[in-house]
């Protein structure tokens, strides 16, 4: 196999799985009719589960980020985020819901998701 594709896969530990995911909108219905935490760019819905890890959910519509290239680097965002933080430990399920983020750099971004991660983190301790 050449190199640069062994160098370009992604680590195990920073692979975004199946199983992170919540696969079924009755998932998302009852993490959408659980608690929430806010800020102006993002929403943030969470409900404990019984899987073993955190599962995460993406809700970025059209309404906000009318063009496709940015829900997708939105979405890319928050799985980063999620990846790197330490609240993906905790059994919970989690919907973000993107509001107005587009307008953010991803610096900007990541520090306004990881400062709601970390508010969740404290609320669920």
């Amino acid at each position: 196999m050449l190199k640069a594709v062994q160098d370009s896969r992604c680590k195990k530990k920073y692979a975004f799985g199946a199983g992170q995911r919540i696969p079924s909108p009755e998932g998302f219905a009852r993490c959408l009719k659980s608690k929430s935490i806010s800020n102006q760019y993002y929403k943030l819905y969470f409900v404990a589960n019984n899987e073993k890890v955190a599962r995460l959910g993406i809700i970025a519509s059209k309404r906000c980020m009318h063009k496709a290239v940015e829900r997708n680097k939105n979405k890319r965002t928050v799985r980063e985020v999620f990846r790197s933080h330490p609240v993906k430990d905790n059994k919970l399920d989690l919907v973000v819901q993107i509001r107005r983020a587009s307008a953010l750099t991803l610096a900007i971004q990541r520090v306004e998701l990881a400062s709601l991660f970390s508010q969740l983190e404290v609320r669920c301790a």
